[in-house]
Order: C-alpha cells, then sequence, then structure tokens
C-alpha cells in the first residue's frame, strides 16, 4: 500500500533506531548499500529505511534521484528473500523513496550475499 504524507510527516518527527532510518541519497544510492540497510531492518524484526531525507534533526527534505526504475529495484532486493514494500512519495515537491521492511522469519537471520 502506497505510503501517505501523512505517515511521512510521523516518521519525520519521530527518531532514528534500529527500525527507522533517514538517508540524503540526494544523487544516488548503491544498491549494495540498500542491500545492507534492508538486511540491517529485517533482522531487527523490519523497520523503514526512507531516502531523500536527510537524518539528522530538524530534518530537511531533499528529494532523491536514487533507483529511477523501481521494478529493477524490486528484482534486486528479491535476493533477500523478503517483501520488501517501495513507495515513491512525492512531499513538498520532492521525490521521497520509502522502504518498508518486514521481518526477517524467525530463526532465519538475512546476509547480503
Amino acid at each position: 500500500m502506497p505510503v501517505s504524507s501523512q505517515q511521512l510527516e510521523v516518521w519525520l518527527n519521530s527518531d532514528e533506531n534500529e527500525h527507522l532510518e533517514f538517508k540524503k541519497a540526494q544523487d544516488g544510492f548503491s544498491t549494495e548499500e540498500l542491500l545492507k540497510y534492508c538486511c540491517a531492518l529485517a533482522n531487527e524484526k523490519g523497520g523503514v529505511l526512507i531516502l531523500g531525507i536527510s537524518d539528522k534533526k530538524p530534518r530537511q527534505i531533499i528529494g532523491s534521484k536514487a533507483f529511477q526504475d523501481l521494478n529493477k529495484t524490486k528484482e534486486q532486493l528479491s535476493s533477500l528473500a523478503l517483501r520488501i514494500e517501495i513507495s515513491e512519495v512525492i512531499y513538498q515537491d520532492k521525490r521521497v523513496l520509502v522502504f518498508e521492511v518486514p521481518s526477517r522469519p524467525l530463526g532465519v537471520p538475512r546476509k547480503v550475499n
């Protein structure tokens, strides 16, 4: 289900923790880094990675050019054997990407190959 602007605002006002990460990723973000963050979130019982927003408070909406082909990105993430939802949200006229990562199955830690 797509992420709403209201949900994004809730996350913007929350602190980063093992279930919520923000990255600027203004001009791009490596697939390897994306896999590592998604893997770490899955191993911590799931969470959200948001690209295009600064990680320090007060957070700034920067926008991101990363992962223009979301279908290709979903395919690359499939190596983790998790159903990771990706939402592209236009917030304050800027493109923000939200990766919703489920928890790994109990007793089956994930790792990047």
